[in-house]
């Protein structure tokens, strides 16, 4: 969704509510009626196109999360071929990242905030990310 629609969904109830006052003062009360009840609906309306934003972009950090363990999976894997089949032994992601650079895209990035284990031992790994109460799990020794 572009910016310009997200900055209008964020300001449009306080636009909403100035506009009712000045609506007040030059309608009679049948009209004023309907034109609150429309308000009211665009209010709804608004509310409604928020929480599914909210959930929209949520599901993307999530996708982008899991993405971004599927590389770093990539990489070990990759890493493992060349090295008789066995992976870096770490427990420190910097430290991970830095020995499997070469296999991994030129612009990797990981948000660390949502990681809660990396692991790596000579026969296998594994990462565990929390997004919002959803588990990820990637690894070769389940």
């Amino acid at each position: 969704m572009s910016k310009k629609i997200l900055i209008l969904l964020l300001i449009s109830p306080f636009l909403l509510s100035g506009c009712e006052e000045l609506i007040s003062k030059s309608f009679d009360n049948e009209t004023l009626k309907k034109l609150r009840s429309e308000n009211t609906n665009l209010r709804i309306q608004i509310d409604k196109q928020q929480r599914e934003l909210k959930a929209k972009e949520e599901k993307i950090f999530l996708s982008e999360i899991m993405i971004d363990l599927y590389d770093l999976r990539h990489a070990m894997e990759k890493y493992a071929l060349s090295h008789r089949g066995e992976y870096p032994e770490t427990e420190n992601l910097k430290e991970l990242t830095d020995i499997v650079k070469i296999y991994l895209p030129k612009e990797y990035s990981i948000d660390i905030t949502y990681l809660e284990t990396v692991r790596s031992s000579a026969k296998g790994y594994i990462f565990i990310a929390n997004v919002n109460g959803n588990k990820i799990v990637i690894s070769n020794l389940i």
